[in-house]
């Protein structure tokens, strides 16, 4: 282009076009110009308030003639208006929509997770809570027991599917003890020969079979069998030394020429072996899960946990997301969700990105203990009754219960040369208290007033249970024995004795007394 304005120019000098040359040279500059400034593109990102101009400094990739105007385009993107952007959604809370409480067997908890915008749900993620047992308090340890007889030889010990081949019948504690350790699961165990350490007598020296046989026991201190909740599978013996191989079919061991290092063993020195008994069941209550239920596509995500048996905790709190089977993911943005969790009791924070715990949120306790009555009371004062009177009895549970046919309830109480049943009367606020009226009748007499026995709680085809949603836990409704600890009288002395410097009252009455006669 510029070739062909050199040729128009040449001619317009030819024929003297002063004025023309003058605009052809402007052209030729400015169209110079635009051919050399290429403008690269640039992406600014700024932040204001809403409705309100925003300023962007714009600066020039080249040098400008002074006074040149320069016409730039600026391509603003559609964008969508987010709080979070591109960002995972983050957890704000956990929450629950069972109310405050203690809950049990057969009780179905439901636990919210709500986060910050809508969730997606791929699978079945679950959520681990505290109802487990993380400290040896909680903790039974196994014990099992054995005994082994024989002077020379060899035998196996199988668990699950782990072997231990060519265990010596002269083995020691502390080696026996290193040979157990390996198997998967167990981490500690001890070892006891026999009832003496006493080296001098052979029967009871410190190897694992002798001549007249050893009692061997083992106690299981630290394992991991979690799917078990603590139990540890009884150990298989074999006095030939011989296990078959799964895969293979051949006998481990005996007469197995295929697997070298495996020592022949002689059938005339097989020991005499009793497979182990479990002395002590082993507990260590894992840990509750919970599992997704609904909530895809929304902010709230719900779990549900099934209460069962062994499951306790004061208050409960997620331990952990767990995404074995399953994930959680931004609904929008397609990004995975972390699997953190606040820590127990952790509430939210001012501009802090924290979530707020379970345990902040809801105070609800996990329970599978069967209610026992911890004490026979009364609200009636120390005193002498006579014919007509009314004195309540109350039979106090550690744990609120409900009952079904509870008119059909009664209470024996020692009162004379008849012993008097005392009908139910009605349930004492809280659910923890069962209260009885007796009516002082005709010829009843007690210098001590309580009930006949530690079975004087008659049903009678009514039912307690543990107040939970579900009936499986059925209260235990045997007394504490009469006179002993919890029983009326124990009651009675223990308030007459927080009394005794009240001089309102100076006469000591120790007990509830009954007197009645006919009046003529």
């Amino acid at each position: 282009m510029v070739h062909h304005l050199l040729l128009l120019l040449w001619n317009m000098l030819h024929h003297h076009l002063a004025l023309s040359v003058v605009v052809v040279l402007i052209m030729i500059m400015n169209m110079t110009m635009r051919s050399n400034l290429l403008v690269n593109a640039a992406r600014f990102n700024t932040m204001g308030s809403q409705n309100q101009d925003q300023y962007i400094r714009l600066k020039s990739e080249y040098d400008m003639i002074p006074g040149t105007v320069l016409n730039l385009p600026v391509d603003v993107p559609q964008e969508y208006i987010s709080l979070y952007g591109s960002l995972p959604p983050r957890l704000m809370s956990i929450q629950s929509s069972n109310v405050d409480g203690t809950y049990g067997n057969g009780d179905i908890i439901t636990i919210d997770l709500i986060y910050s915008a809508m969730i997606g749900v791929s699978g079945i993620p679950s959520i681990s809570l505290n109802t487990g047992c993380h400290d040896t308090s909680c903790t039974t340890a196994e014990i099992q027991s054995f005994i082994c007889k024989a002077d020379r030889g060899k035998f196996a010990i199988q668990l699950e599917d782990q072997v231990l081949m060519n265990i010596d019948v002269n083995t020691t504690k502390e080696e026996l003890k290193k040979l157990i350790e390996r198997l998967d699961g167990i981490h500690m165990v001890t070892i006891t020969y026999g009832d003496s350490d006493n080296h001098r007598t052979y029967s009871e020296a410190d190897r694992v079979c002798s001549a007249n046989g050893n009692n061997v026991t083992i106690q299981f201190n630290n394992v991991s069998f979690p799917q078990y909740n603590g139990d540890v599978p009884t150990l298989i013996l074999n006095a030939t030394n011989t296990f078959a191989d799964a895969r293979s079919g051949l006998n481990v061991g005996e007469y197995d020429t295929l697997l070298q290092g495996v020592p022949f063993h002689r059938h005339e020195y097989i020991p005499i072996l009793t497979q182990p008994l479990e002395l002590v069941k082993g507990v260590k209550q894992r840990d509750g899960l919970a599992y997704y239920v609904s909530g895809h596509g929304t902010r709230t995500i719900s779990f549900a946990f099934d209460v069962s048996n062994g499951d306790f905790t004061s208050q409960l709190e997620v331990s952990s997301l767990n995404f074995t089977n399953g994930y959680l993911y931004g609904y929008l943005t397609q990004s995975i969700i972390s699997t953190a969790v606040p820590s127990h009791g952790s509430g939210a924070r001012y501009m802090s990105p924290a979530a707020s715990a379970l345990g902040y949120n809801r105070h609800i306790a996990i329970s599978s203990a069967q209610p026992q009555i911890i004490n026979v009371t009364s609200p009636n004062k120390n005193a002498v009754y006579t014919q007509g009177d009314e004195v309540l009895v109350d039979i106090v549970f550690d744990l609120p219960v409900k009952v079904f046919g509870s008119e059909q309830f009664t209470l024996l109480l020692s009162t004379g040369a008849i012993d008097r049943n005392v009908p139910f009367a009605r349930f004492i606020s809280g659910g923890t208290t069962l209260e009885f009226l007796y009516i002082v009748q005709e010829g009843d007499t007690s210098i001590a007033l309580d009930y006949v026995s530690s079975t004087s709680l008659q049903l009678n085809g009514g039912s307690i249970y543990k107040n939970t949603k579900s009936n499986e836990t059925i209260a235990n409704s045997t007394l504490p024995y009469p006179g002993g600890i919890g029983s009326i009288i124990e009651q009675a002395t223990r308030h007459q004795h927080s009394q005794s410097t009240d001089r309102i009252h100076p006469i000591d009455f120790t007990c509830w007394h009954l007197y009645s006669r006919r009046l003529y």
